[in-house]
């Protein structure tokens, strides 16, 4: 729909006194003021989620990541599965979604490009998501007093109850690394939370690509700690080098921040034949089960107790489909557990269980 399509906003006498009658119904209701035994004593109503785990209701979820880290394909999959009504991952979407994407980050002829691969690679039907998710591309929204109201005349015409902002700098009407500017945007985001019952996804940077290997914490966040302290979920998507191969990319999302719900388990999953999105459940467990078949084909290299230079191991496990980090992550872990010993600088040799026995009574 072009913006000239948009319903006029005006409303009249009755439409503003229906709307007030909806606003106040979708008004937060707990309380919030308690005395010890009271609070102690209170049944509160339990988390409502969208989305298990991954979206909570009338909440603010950050995903955050390295550029290029899969944050807005993964996010374009998991809200056209969502409206559909399809678990995402292997979470279950819950309620009916209706989504205003604002971004100022891409631009349509990228969108465009991203949606198209995302639809024809998961086998999302575009006609039966049309309606359901509004697109605002490029058109310089701020959040401050006029940037609500131009929200809450999309509300108003879509019936929207989720808003997805990438991303969040973008659309900051002031510097990122003042607490106050940040705090002022998180209030009016508020009102729209608990006036209009509205859920916000939000995407953000990281203040700079990690390291090889650095484990990226709600700490490596753009801007001021305020906006990791004011949200209710931090989700970080990265990139997983040690997986990656010819086929596919790997991706992980981790879950940094959970408040008042339990934290999700690390997730993998991977993307082949265009942007095909592929779950592979909790990442410590398929590691585990990878690295162990892993170290017994590296075992079936060796001749005896001869050593094998590494990057003849490598090119070897190469051709059965793992990653040169992989293999040299198990290489490493193998010698702990002590199957194999790198005693010579550039090669492995296997370690007979006689021999480890021998070694571990002395």
């Amino acid at each position: 729909m072009s913006e000239e399509e948009i319903p006029n906003s005006e409303l009249t006498p009755e439409e503003e006194k229906r709307l007030e009658e909806e606003i106040e119904k979708k008004k937060l209701k707990t309380p919030k003021q308690f005395s010890w035994k009271s609070l102690y004593e209170a049944e509160l109503s339990p988390i409502e989620y969208y989305i298990d785990h991954l979206l909570i209701n009338r909440g603010t979820t950050f995903f955050g990541g390295p550029s290029g880290s899969f944050k807005t394909n993964f996010l374009l999959y998991m809200v056209g599965k969502a409206v559909l009504g399809e678990d995402v991952l292997k979470f279950k979407t819950n309620k009916p979604m209706k989504v205003l994407w604002i971004d100022e980050e891409n631009g349509a002829r990228v969108m465009q490009k991203k949606v198209r691969q995302i639809c024809d690679s998961n086998g999302i039907d575009p006609k039966k998501v049309n309606g359901k998710v509004i697109f605002r591309c490029m058109t310089g929204l701020k959040i401050n007093e006029s940037g609500i109201r131009e929200l809450e005349r999309h509300i108003n015409a879509y019936s929207v109850n989720i808003i997805v902002i990438d991303n969040i700098v973008r659309c900051l009407d002031g510097d990122e690394n003042d607490a106050k500017e940040v705090r002022k945007l998180e209030n009016l985001l508020k009102r729209l939370k608990e006036e209009r019952g509205i859920s916000f996804i939000i995407i953000h940077h990281l203040r700079k690509p990690p390291k090889e290997g650095q484990d990226i914490g709600l700490h490596e966040l753009r801007g001021s700690g305020d906006f990791a302290a004011q949200c209710d979920n931090i989700f970080i998507v990265a990139h997983d080098k040690y997986n990656t191969t010819e086929t596919q990319k790997s991706f992980t999302i981790t879950q940094v921040k959970c408040r008042d719900q339990l934290e999700m388990p690390e997730q993998f999953f991977v993307v082949r034949d265009g942007l095909k999105i592929i779950n592979l459940g909790e990442k410590k467990e398929i590691l585990k089960a990878k690295m162990g078949n892993c170290a017994m084909e590296i075992l079936d290299l060796f001749t005896k107790d001869e050593y094998m230079k590494t990057r003849e191991i490598v090119k070897e496990m190469i051709k059965k489909k793992y990653s040169d980090k992989f293999v040299r992550m198990t290489l490493k872990n193998m010698c702990k557990a002590g199957q194999v010993s790198d005693d010579k600088y550039g090669y492995y040799r296997p370690v007979s269980p006689a021999k480890t026995k021998k070694s571990e009574t002395s």
